[in-house]
This record gives structure tokens, C-alpha cells and sequence, in this order.
């Protein structure tokens, strides 16, 4: 993906990774007539399979009777699912395959959209806004897909109804979405075009990240906030029975709360730090409350841990804490690698974050059987923690402690203010640009 857009632009990147979306999710509902011929085709090979078992089955041994009976039995399964609308798995296999290899295009960019369109006290606050929005789907999915997909059928409309939306979406990416403005939106923007910046291969871009003093810090934090907030979400369902929340709806209620909390709390906090760049002290605050909202829940039994108000304001808390710290860390290791590739640093945050997550859902699933009890000799507190909770609280605090040393300069924030501005560039060429600019 990296690449990809360092050749092509971020226009064509992001259009053509919405025309792969909208065709994989098509793929996968079979809206239309190609969901009628996918049905007939599916139709008339389990009735050609039941008849030719049959058939087969009057001159056989018991044994090619038997099978002869399962197969029809397995056709037969195929064509009810079938009828209920759902394209044959292979459809759904590849169709979700091109959603995925799109997905990078929308969840990497969001830096560089913020670097080339917006000015240098709005990047945080619109990298927030791309970047977590990417939430609002995932609530989405809670409260639209929650009710729907409960059958064959339902899972069926479920996707027929994020194909017309992604169809909708993306006519309007193809309509709307322009590469850059014709003039930076600030000094570290027009310093980069000075200076005439290309985008090194990917391999190259991170030899460098891991090479410039700071880089692991914001990673880190990065990798943090996803690993948590992706367990969390895998797991909402068992985090929000074991609290006495039990009904569907509810749950999905609160994971959709957990969701958007995610979101708005990075365009609050993503906002302040625009204003301030106290990327670090914001940072450091926002693990330090995470860790602090982790505990509610992962309490059973007792008097706090059988507190569904208490569990759910923890949930939304920990979404509108532990979700900004991803913005605000992206901005600041392009901050720190500047004159970096944007994407390029997001990419590795990404991959790391996602890493991270899959390696411990398998350590968070053990945990969760795991009970470690807490205050037991008293009435009130006295309640059981569960291990995947404890796990993520131990992540959060050694990252609060790797990150608590970060001491870098902020390369790209020093450009914007002219610190070092003077220093790299030829005032003549800078006089040559501004005039080329105005005559734009």
C-alpha cells in the first residue's frame, strides 16, 4: 500500500481501493441478478446430485447408498442456503480477501491526508476523525448487524445492505476525493515540496523509523491502545455477561457506546493537543486512565463487579481514553521522523498493533478462565479479577513506563514554527516558489 501510493498519488490509491471494496462486497452478498444465477446454478447441481444419488444408490452396496444419501443431504444443505440468499462460500471467501486488501488504503492514509490538506493546529483532531471512524463501522456492526444476522437469511440482507452502502460511498469518493491542494496548508508541507521529498520504498522507510531516536515510543503507545481496544471489542460479549449485563441488545448497546467513545474522545483530545502538542504528557495521562478503567472490567461477583451502570461507564470511559492515544501517537512519530512517509509510519503502527492483537487473543482467552481475588477480607470491594484483564492492565503499565522517557524533538512541529525552516532551504528557491504559488 505504501508503495502503491507513493507511485500513483492518494487520489488514485484511494479511489481505486474503494472500487476493489465495493466489487469485494458485492462478491459477497450477490445482490441482483448475479445472486439469482448464483441461487439457479446452486439449485441444479444439488437436484442433478440428488437424482444421480439415487440412481446410483438402487444397484450399490449399503455402503455406496450411504454415501450416496450424505451427499444429498450435503446439497440439499447447499441449496437452503442458497435459496436463503447467501452466495456460495468461495464468493464470500474471495469478496471478503479484496475488502481486506483494501482496508489498508483507508486505515494508513489518514496522516498523509492530514499532512497535505490540513493546516498544522488541525492535524491530531483530522487524523482522529479518519483514523477512528473506522469505529463507527464497527458500531455499526453492533447495533445493524447484531439485529440482522441472526440466520442465513438475515446474514444474507445484512450484506446486501453493506454492498448498497458501499456502493453509495464510493460513488462519492469517485465524485469528490481530490490529491492535495494547490497550496500547502503549512511551512512543513512547503518545506517537503521544496526540497522536492520523494517517498523511499517501504523496506527503506522503516530501516530509518528504527533508526531515529523517539520512533519506538509513539509505536509503542500505538500498538497499546489497538491491542487493547481490539481485545476488548473481540471479547464484549463475555466482558459485559460476567458484569450482569446479559441481554443481547444491551450488549450491543454498550459496544456500540464503546465504539463511539473511541471516536469522540480522539476529536476531543485530539483537538486539545493541536493546540498544545503535548503529545506526551496527554499521552501519559490517557494510559495512566486506562489502566484505572480496565479494572471494572475484569470484576466478578461481589458488590462492584455485579455493577452493569459501573461496567458500562468504565467501557465507554476506557473507549474515550484509550482510542485517542492512537491519532495522537501517529501524528507524533511522523512528528518526530519528519520528513518521513506518512504512510509509511502509520503502516508499521498498523501492522504492529494488529500483530500484537492476534498474538493475544489466545493469552487473553486463557485469562478470562483465570480468577486472582482482590480484598477478600472486605464486605464492600472484595471481588475477583479475571487474568485477560489483569494482562491488559500489565500492558498498559509497562507501556506507561517505556514511554514515560520519551525525549525526542518534534521535527515537523520545529518546520511549521521556522526553527529550522531557514536552516535546510535556499531563500532564494522559497522566493521563486511563493511567487509560482500567488501566480496559481
Amino acid at each position: 500500500m505504501t508503495d502503491i501510493v507513493g507511485k500513483i498519488g492518494l487520489e488514485k490509491s484511494i479511489k481505486g481501493a474503494s472500487a476493489i471494496m465495493a466489487v469485494g462486497c458485492f462478491l459477497r452478498s450477490g445482490v441482483g441478478f448475479f445472486g439469482g444465477l448464483v441461487q439457479g446454478v446452486a439449485g441444479g447441481l444439488a437436484a442433478n446430485a440428488v437424482v444421480g444419488g439415487v440412481v446410483g444408490a438402487g444397484g450399490a452396496d449399503s455402503l455406496d447408498a450411504l454415501t450416496a444419501l450424505a451427499t444429498s443431504t450435503d446439497t440439499l444443505a447447499a441449496t437452503s442456503l442458497a435459496d436463503s440468499g447467501l452466495v456460495p462460500y468461495p464468493f464470500i471467501i474471495a469478496g471478503t480477501v479484496l475488502v481486506g486488501a483494501a482496508q489498508p488504503f483507508f486505515q494508513c492514509t489518514p496522516p498523509m491526508l492530514s499532512a497535505q490538506w490540513f493546516a498544522s493546529d488541525e492535524r491530531a483532531t483530522s487524523t482522529a476523525i479518519a483514523l477512528n471512524f473506522n469505529q463507527i463501522g464497527i458500531a455499526t456492526a453492533f447495533l445493524v448487524g447484531g439485529g440482522m444476522a441472526t440466520d442465513p437469511a438475515g446474514l444474507a440482507k445484512y450484506f446486501g445492505l453493506i454492498s448498497m452502502a458501499c456502493a453509495v460511498v464510493t460513488f462519492g469518493t469517485f465524485l469528490q476525493f481530490e490529491d492535495k491542494p494547490k497550496v500547502p496548508p503549512s511551512s512543513s508541507e512547503l518545506e517537503k515540496l521544496i526540497r522536492g521529498e520523494e517517498e523511499p520504498p517501504f523496506i527503506d522507510s522503516v530501516k530509518k523509523f528504527f533508526k531515529t531516536p523517539g520512533f519506538t515510543k509513539p509505536l509503542a503507545a500505538f500498538i497499546m491502545s489497538i491491542a487493547i481496544t481490539n481485545i476488548v471489542g473481540t471479547f464484549i460479549d463475555e466482558v459485559m455477561e460476567r458484569g450482569g449485563v446479559t441481554e443481547q441488545l444491551s450488549i450491543d448497546l454498550a459496544g456500540a457506546g464503546f465504539e463511539f467513545g473511541i471516536l469522540f474522545g480522539g476529536i476531543i483530545i485530539g483537538g486539545y493537543v493541536d493546540k498544545t502538542k503535548k503529545y506526551k504528557s496527554v499521552t501519559m495521562a490517557c494510559i495512566l486512565a486506562t489502566i484505572f478503567l480496565l479494572i471494572p472490567l475484569g470484576l466478578t461477583e461481589h458488590a462492584l463487579g455485579k455493577e452493569p451502570f459501573l461496567l458500562v461507564l468504565a467501557l465507554v470511559g476506557l473507549g474515550v481514553t484509550a482510542g485517542p492515544i492512537q491519532p495522537i501517537n501517529a501524528e507524533l512519530a511522523v512528528d518526530t521522523t519528519y520528513p518521513s512517509d506518512e504512510t509509511a509510519v502509520e503502516s508499521v503502527q498498523q501492522i504492529g498493533g494488529n500483530l500484537v492483537s492476534a498474538l493475544l487473543v489466545p493469552l487473553a482467552e486463557i485469562g478470562a478462565k483465570q480468577d486472582y481475588q482482590l480484598l477478600p477480607t472486605n464486605e464492600w470491594f472484595a471481588s475477583d479479577i479475571r487474568g485477560d484483564v489483569v494482562l491488559l492492565v500489565a500492558i498498559a503499565a509497562i507501556t506507561w513506563v517505556y514511554f514515560s522517557d520519551f525525549d525526542s524533538p518534534l521535527r515537523r512541529t520545529m518546520a511549521d514554527r521556522g526553527e529550522t525552516f531557514d536552516e535546510v532551504i535556499d531563500v532564494g528557491v522559497v522566493e521563486d516558489l511563493g511567487v509560482a504559488v500567488l501566480e496559481q
